[in-house]
């Protein structure tokens, strides 16, 4: 028998720029200076896997950039796995998209899918991105 979960968002509350895929995808394509400003800000922890260092959080982020995408476990919330990739619209990251989902439910087959279906609904979501911006 499955378990079902749920994982909620409250509306309005708004997380850290250290914790959670969406935040990291988005993080890691930001400039030097803007980085540095973010970064001086308080990080917050949300479980015993959330990234609060500062070093360890450039260095996730050169990862971020290498690989294309970011993947956390548990570090907003221990039963969950987030997933995210970049929207990249006439060069620049203009938004991202993200899935989390329960860590029970992701194996690495299903990471690997997810990833991949991210990716292509991305490249579309900025293909229309610049065709409405060059309207």
């Amino acid at each position: 028998m499955r378990r079902t979960r749920s994982a909620t968002v409250e509306r309005s509350r708004s997380t850290s720029v250290n914790a959670g895929a969406s935040a990291l995808v988005l993080l890691a394509w930001k400039r030097k200076d803007e980085l540095d400003n973010l970064l001086r800000r308080p990080l917050g922890y949300f479980s015993p896997h959330t990234l609060t260092d500062r070093d360890a959080i450039r260095q996730s982020l050169d990862r971020i950039r290498t690989a294309g995408s970011a993947l956390t476990v548990s570090d907003v919330d221990e039963d969950a796995v987030g997933i995210a990739v970049p929207v990249v619209a006439s060069g620049e990251v203009v938004a991202g998209l993200s899935l989390v989902a329960p860590r029970a439910n992701m194996g690495s087959a299903q990471l690997h899918r997810a990833q991949a279906d991210l990716r292509v609904a991305a490249s579309s979501i900025a293909e229309k991105y610049s065709l409405a911006h060059t309207l």
